[in-house]
């Protein structure tokens, strides 16, 4: 059976045209909130203050690219119907002002405008061949606001995540009072801490300052290698990070691996600085400031009740398929990528050279009897392993993967990217460089009925219970969260969990953030007594930073599955 090539890469780049949110579901309407949760849909940030002063329970939305609904759905009161719940769309917003200071080298932009947008405006802005941000992530289609908030990241030794301190300086919340307040690293060192990875708990960033750096040439090298080899580039990294506290210079800026586990083929993807041509002119910003004051006012025209929209539907061919399909299949998904947007020998500017969903993937939309595989439903896991044991953990999960049951599950290649530690109290790399594993399920909703899909899962719950992957966490906007209980943030961050809640008291003491999410839980911890203007008393023998669960106020029941 020979399938087109276009065919095969589409199912591979699954992209999401964003527009204003109809209703309270993800991208993909696979997950939605409680239709008692309103949507708000705010053309200003006044909008955006009435509502928050107006109601008990609010969450902001980006573009709904997240599997993870706990964290994107308001919280709901089970007694009383009277304390109302709102979703805030903020794609909705009209203003998508952006400010580049050259003098200062950064950037300024609202927390609703798209990555994609900020990229391609500082990389045609001035006359002297544009800007970039120093990092940005593969999926380049959520908000600003929504990749800071969950600590999105791409590929990076020297500027780690969009949350770093080195690349994000400064932001701005609306608080649960309606007012609204600039943090910065050198004004508020521990707020601007806990604000770098806030998943929306402490507020709705409505700003964000960035570095930027000036745009720059490089040359990609996509090399194909086995996945022992993978696995000896790995226990090498980590051998040497134990001994020098360094990642391996074999890991350059931007280095990434797809492996494609079913037939066990991995893709190398380097950069490499060249001299720069010369640039043409550009165009440039006319962004206006606004007001600081909120001027509030009825918020009837903003927000409303919503309806679900119809699932979307399954697809044969990222389903359960014969293994010399699912060979096939990889292979062929490895070879367009090799041979087409991910060529050696190319050179780039900063915006197409670090791999990125660029308008080279999405552009074609490719059809299979009316219907788009962009379409097709998947869940994303993302696992962060920190480099002093990540060789070893990704050695075992290579050994796991040689089973057939488990090595064809996935349909499409897992990515394999290095960030560096950074100040973020929730950043997944708060205590160490990490290495991430990005996974993704299709099998389990591309069937006539819908089964869970053991061999992923078995993947999953190596990565987050074995003790070759010791310390491992989980992305804050994707998929893989344990049942509600059984999740223990003492655990997972031990440093800096109580730290946050700290920040939680003093911003929003009465939850008006707090998402559906049980997670946010601080009980057993005396945060009255315990906080201080730079956090949690850790070395105080009356706090404990233990977390009780709310259920059987006993200790929960554990770390993620």
């Amino acid at each position: 059976m020979k399938l087109p090539l276009g065919l095969l890469l589409e199912i591979w780049i699954v992209h999401v045209y964003t527009r204003t949110p109809d209703d309270n579901c993800n991208w993909q309407n696979e997950y939605c909130c409680n239709q008692q949760t309103l949507i708000a849909r705010p053309r200003n940030v006044q909008d955006i203050q009435s509502v928050v002063t107006q109601y008990n329970y609010v969450e902001p939305n980006g573009v709904g690219h997240s599997w993870n609904d706990k964290q994107f759905c308001a919280n709901l009161s089970p007694s009383n119907d009277s304390l109302k719940s709102v979703n805030i769309a903020l794609a909705a917003m009209e203003d998508k002002e952006i400010r580049v200071d050259e003098k200062s080298m950064t950037v300024t932009v609202g927390a609703w405008v798209k990555i994609r947008y900020l990229l391609d405006y500082l990389a045609s802005y001035g006359t002297n061949g544009g800007y970039s941000l120093p990092t940005f992530p593969w999926f380049i289609d959520q908000t600003v606001g929504g990749a800071v908030a969950t600590g999105t990241h791409g590929s990076s030794i020297e500027y780690g995540s969009l949350s770093s301190e080195d690349v994000l300086l400064e932001l701005e919340l609306i608080l649960a009072n309606g007012t609204r307040s600039s943090l910065s690293s050198m004004k508020h060192p521990f707020l601007m801490k806990a604000a770098r990875v806030s998943v929306g708990r402490l507020g709705i960033i409505t700003s964000l300052k960035f570095r930027i750096l000036p745009q720059k040439i490089y040359q990609r090298t996509t090399e194909s290698i086995s996945h022992a080899q993978l696995a000896t580039d790995l226990l090498k990294a980590q051998r040497e990070y134990l001994l020098t506290s360094k990642v391996a210079p074999s890991f350059q800026e931007g280095t990434q691996y797809l492996w494609s586990i079913p037939s066990q083929e991995v893709l190398r993807i380097t950069i490499r600085e060249r001299d720069p041509p010369a640039f043409s002119a550009a165009w440039k910003s006319d962004a206006s400031n606004y007001d600081s004051e909120p001027s509030l006012k009825n918020t009837e025209e903003i927000v409303s009740n919503w309806n679900p929209p119809r699932p979307n539907r399954s697809f044969w061919a990222v389903g359960p398929l014969p293994r010399w399909l699912v060979r096939l299949f990889s292979s062929a998904v490895q070879n367009v990528l090799r041979n087409g947007p991910l060529q050696s020998g190319e050179n780039f500017a900063t915006r197409d050279a670090i791999v990125s969903q660029s308008k080279e993937l999405i552009n074609s939309r490719v059809f299979f009897g009316g219907f788009s595989f962009q379409d097709a439903v998947f869940d994303q896991y993302e696992v962060g392993i920190p480099f002093a044991t990540a060789g070893s953990c990704l050695t075992g999960l290579i050994d796991l993967l040689e089973e057939d049951e488990q090595r064809y599950a996935f349909r499409t290649p897992a990515l394999i990217r290095i960030v560096r530690r950074e100040d973020a109290l929730l950043s997944i790399s708060s205590n160490s460089h990490v290495v991430y594993i990005n996974l993704e399920d299709y099998v389990s909703f591309n069937q006539r009925s819908r089964e869970r899909n053991q061999g992923f899962l078995a993947a999953i719950h190596y990565l987050r219970n074995s003790d070759r992957c010791m310390g491992s966490r989980i992305h804050w906007g994707k998929a893989g969260w344990p049942e509600e209980g059984c999740w223990d943030g003492s655990r997972e961050y031990p440093e800096s969990w109580c730290d946050f809640g700290c920040a939680v008291h003093e911003l929003d003491p009465n939850g008006k953030f707090s998402s559906s999410s049980t997670i946010w839980n601080w009980e057993g911890a005396n945060l009255h007594r315990c906080c201080t203007a730079n956090g949690f008393k850790h070395g105080d023998n009356a706090c404990r930073c233990q977390v009780l669960n709310r259920t059987t106020r006993q200790p929960v029941c554990g770390s993620a599955a």
